[in-house]
């Protein structure tokens, strides 16, 4: 059904998706047809909507070319970093990113293609990367998982999939973070931070999507971020690993979160 590779890890992963959603992946198969299953077959496992995949479509086999508006800014520098040249040395360099845990927070109004960014760098290491695997979820859905997980219900799927997302997948997308005003429960909260700092134990990086900002525009400010929402507790951790990237049609977006240098900026 996939293809073969001498790679323990990716097997094992690959098979014990397929087996747990078999009558998924078969009504799927029977809706696209067996040639678009066969095609997209990594990309459907990794558990992207078919929405999304057809967006991709047509994109994932050109070179790495993108036209997307965002940046992100190191505090008391004045070079700015484009989104288009960092997300091709991301890719290019992704031995890095695995050995640093570099992850990616983008934010933004909505249908400014903070989800398809994710998804086409997800698209092109499975082109470029023959045992890599990667994951995408949102994370409503993952706390549901996370909850059946951790209360103990005879889920072997869901604890399958909370154990590989938060230590094992090389890659995973957390879509539609924040989203509601306000502190997160205290239960959401938990997961959040779990999450991050598993993840970072490891040296995974994450993607993170949401339209929620990284901290208020300033003491009067409002309205939700993730600082105010998750806690410092959370952010600390975020910023350690995380770069911010801002989708906007802004220039020259002023960022005041210090943010680390990678070796990816050289």
């Amino acid at each position: 059904m996939f293809e073969v590779v001498e790679d323990l890890d990716y097997m094992y992963h690959m098979d014990r998706y397929c087996t747990y959603n078999f009558r998924t992946l078969s009504r799927i198969k029977e809706k696209v047809g067996d040639e678009y299953f066969q095609k997209h077959f990594k990309l459907i496992i990794s558990g992207i909507p078919l929405g999304k995949i057809q967006d991709l479509d047509g994109k994932i086999h050109k070179k790495i070319a993108y036209e997307f508006s965002a940046s992100t800014r190191l505090v008391n520098e004045s070079e700015e970093i484009e989104i288009n040249s960092f997300i091709k040395k991301y890719i290019l360099q992704f031995d890095k990113v695995l050995e640093e845990g570099y992850s990616l927070y983008f934010y933004g109004a909505n249908d400014k293609g903070k989800t398809y960014t994710a998804l086409l760098i997800l698209a092109q290491l499975y082109k470029r990367r023959q045992k890599f695997f990667g994951h995408y979820i949102t994370f409503r859905e993952f706390c549901q998982l996370y909850d059946k997980s951790a209360w103990g219900e005879t889920d072997e799927y869901a604890e399958f999939l909370v154990k590989s997302i938060m230590s094992e997948i090389p890659l995973i997308i957390v879509d539609e973070i924040g989203g509601k005003e306000g502190k997160a429960t205290d239960n959401r909260l938990a997961i959040f931070e779990d999450l991050i700092k598993s993840r970072a134990g490891n040296n995974l990086p994450i993607i993170m999507i949401g339209n929620t900002k990284p901290i208020p525009d300033d003491e009067y400010d409002q309205s939700t971020s993730i600082l105010t929402r998750y806690g410092e507790s959370c952010f600390s951790a975020m910023t350690e690993k995380f770069r911010f990237f801002l989708f906007s049609n802004k220039k020259n977006p002023e960022f005041r979160i210090q943010q680390n240098k990678w070796d990816l900026d050289e």
